[in-house]
């Protein structure tokens, strides 16, 4: 046993010293070859890896250090390109004795033979780098395009480089004609040409850089740039006034405004902006061209005066410009001189007066004048054009709409009120006999889904859906009357118009139908038409009239979107003259909802009714125009006796083409809009008609008139 002890203690010992010799070995002795990890250029172009300046060298990098020698020997350009070595441990840099060829393909590669510190030896060659030099520099984009005719007159210039230049060569080559003082100044690979003094309006300038230009490489342009521009025109130039410059019978709330050709700085927009002489208290500020707040900078282009309180009637003011507005692009206002306006005397009460719709002052709005023509004045004062209105039966208020909005007023012009309530339209506003409610067609603003018919109170408060009873929905005689579902028929209706005697409202449906639905039970009916006027009620509540076809279906105008605000147009007559040929006046009754045709044929349009009973329309002889100006006349105006009796035409005094008709309170006297010829001259304006014959103008525009009583 105790010579057995010795004998394990010297084999352990044994084992013990052949590990460590071997770990020794493992660890300090390297048997691996090295390799490339990574070629690289060390100027690529921008974004682009394989693709180099002109200027670049040839990274290499190793695995692990490796005999200088052996790499240099291993590594080859083809085509070939002499050139030096650099080392910076395991990675080599090859610099070219000369700047690469534009243009051109190179491939690097690594051959086997590469051996580091330790006699390890590369086998296999290393991954073929493939790479391409660049082209000339170029100029890729310039501030203004070339070509373009509104470049703002403080600039920059900007000229942006296909990559970085060497700055000193580009300024060297840079002319700019005319000449002006300037700054330049370099970001990145873009030069900006910085006017220290606003540069001339209206004026041609030409940038040129020629080809000696290089880039940081020293390789230059291929040819001369030139771009041309043209500074916008000198200062800015207004493109509306309003109201319109000697305009008379101004309404006394009326804002001033100006609409100019291009965006304004808010900035530079202050109480002097814009005066009145004799002076008037109120606010200056930019905004849109309908008034409302411009929601980005781009969309101020209207500088506007909104008096704090009413104007003083009958007296004329001239409007005055400071000079110190300018545009965003920082062109100036010019002196335009001033212009005036007189202000109308307005009433409390548009009872006995004719109403109608004009745009003498700038934009379309509501206006009134005694049955002679005389004391005519504007009573609304929208900066956006009124498509529609309606006068409340009593006289004292009344409401236009523009199509997006409805906005209620006293009958002398005050008491401005907006109905209608965000992200909502309404429109084609209608009074009830006694003047206590406003009906109207509502939308959604932003996905133009049809609300229906509604109701507000003549003040314009408490808002309701008009009721129609699914279970008293009534679809009349098969043969004559739509079989639909009510609630759905009237959900896009338009053009609501009370009976007379108050209790049945009609309207025209989405799809052209005629409905009819008694308020007091919500009863309706639908008559199967495609109608193209609102309904006209006979005297007596029986039936309305309407122009209208019997076969097809015109739906009728739904939101549409316009400078990026949707809106609807008024319910006129905008057909082509193949539509209008086939219209004619038809009847609906009230009673079990059946349409029945006049006696009158077809071209029959536009029809006015009578307290008497008296029927007036539009004769079209096929030849009216295309659906554009709804106060374009289209064709003889003709009266009847009665829905059912015939027709005379009217004028024979003077050949008369009219657009709209409105009888007076007094029997036998119209208003017709439209254009009489007498002794081969035309005549634009509205005319009164007594007896059948033109008996003056009462004024030399307008169109929609409606003759109150």
């Amino acid at each position: 046993m105790r010579s057995l002890w010795p004998r394990i203690i010297a084999v352990s010992a044994v084992g013990v010293a052949i590990l460590i010799a071997v770990l020794y070995v493992a660890t300090t002795v390297d048997a691996r070859a090295p390799e490339v990890t990574r070629v690289a250029l060390t100027q690529p172009a921008p974004g682009q890896e394989r693709v180099a300046l002109t200027a670049t060298s040839i990274e290499v990098v190793f695995s692990e250090p490796v005999i200088a020698e052996s790499a240099q020997r291993a590594f080859s350009v083809e085509p070939a390109v002499s050139g030096s070595f650099s080392w910076s441990g395991a990675v080599m840099v090859f610099t070219p004795a000369q700047q690469l060829p534009l243009e051109s393909t190179f491939v690097v590669e690594l051959r086997p033979g590469v051996r580091d510190a330790a006699g390890n030896v590369a086998s296999d060659p290393a991954p073929a780098f493939e790479f391409s030099t660049v082209g000339p520099p170029e100029v890729v984009d310039t501030q203004p395009a070339d070509g373009a005719d509104d470049a703002p007159l403080d600039g920059p210039i900007v000229v942006a480089f296909s990559r970085l230049m060497d700055t000193a060569s580009v300024e060297a080559a840079l002319d700019v004609r005319p000449s002006f003082p300037r700054e330049l100044r370099w970001v990145g690979d873009r030069l900006e040409i910085v006017p220290q003094l606003p540069l001339a309006p209206d004026q041609r300038y030409e940038v040129l850089v020629g080809r000696r230009a290089s880039d940081s490489a020293g390789v230059t342009l291929a040819s001369p740039v030139r771009f041309s521009f043209t500074t916008v025109a000198a200062g800015l130039e207004p493109v509306l006034r309003l109201p319109a410059d000697e305009a008379e019978g101004v309404a006394i709330t009326t804002p001033v405004a100006v609409v100019f050709d291009r965006p304004l700085d808010a900035e530079t927009v202050d109480a002097d902006a814009l005066r009145l002489v004799p002076d008037a208290a109120g606010t200056v500020l930019a905004a849109r061209a309908d008034g409302e707040p411009a929601e980005r900078p781009e969309e101020a282009r209207t500088l506007i005066f909104r008096p704090s309180g009413a104007l003083p009637a009958n007296t004329t003011f001239s409007v005055e410009l400071g000079l110190d507005v300018r545009a965003l692009d920082g062109s100036p206002l010019p002196r335009t001189g001033e212009w005036t306006f007189t202000t109308g005397a307005p009433l409390r009460s548009l009872a006995n007066q004719l109403v109608f719709l004009s745009d003498r002052t700038g934009v379309t709005n509501l206006w009134s004048m005694n049955p002679d023509g005389t004391n005519q004045r504007q009573v609304s004062a929208e900066l956006n054009p009124v498509r529609d209105y309606a006068v409340n039966p009593n006289g004292r208020s009344f409401v236009v709409a523009d199509g997006r909005r409805v906005v209620r007023y006293a009958a002398d012009g005050t008491e401005r009120r907006v109905l209608t309530d965000p992200g909502l339209i309404e429109a084609d506003p209608a009074y009830a006999p006694d003047g206590r409610t406003v009906a109207l067609a509502r939308w959604d603003a932003a996905t133009g889904a049809a609300h229906g018919i509604w109701l507000r109170d003549a003040d314009g408060g408490g808002p309701r859906p008009l009721r129609i009873a699914d279970d008293e929905a009534s679809p009349g005689p098969p043969a004559s009357t739509a079989e639909t579902d009510a609630p759905a028929a009237a959900a896009g209706a338009r053009a609501p118009r009370f009976s007379p005697d108050g209790g049945a409202l009609a309207f025209v449906a989405a799809d052209g139908n005629v409905g009819i639905v008694e308020l007091d039970t919500g009863r309706l009916l639908l008559a199967p038409l495609s109608a193209a006027s609102p309904p006209a009620w006979l005297p007596d509540s029986s039936a309305v009239a309407v122009s209208a076809a019997r076969e097809g279906r015109r739906a009728l105008l739904a939101p549409t979107s316009r400078d990026g605000v949707a809106r609807v147009d008024a319910i006129a007559l905008r057909l082509g003259s193949d539509d209008m040929a086939r219209l004619e006046i038809w009847t609906v009754s009230r009673g079990d909802g059946s349409p029945a045709r006049t006696a009158f044929g077809r071209g029959a349009v536009r029809p006015a009714l009578a307290g008497s009973g008296q029927l007036a329309f539009i004769r079209s002889d096929g030849d009216g125009p295309e659906a554009a100006d709804p106060a374009a006349p289209i064709g003889l105006p003709r009266i009847a006796a009665s829905v059912s009796g015939r027709s005379e035409s009217l004028g024979s005094g003077a050949e008369l083409a009219g657009a709209w008709i409105a009888f007076a309170p007094q029997p036998d006297r119209l208003a017709v809009a439209g254009t009489a010829t007498s002794e081969g001259r035309p005549l634009t304006g509205l005319w009164l008609l007594a007896g059948g014959e033109v008996v003056e103008r009462l004024s030399e525009d307008g169109f929609d008139p409606r003759w109150l009583p």
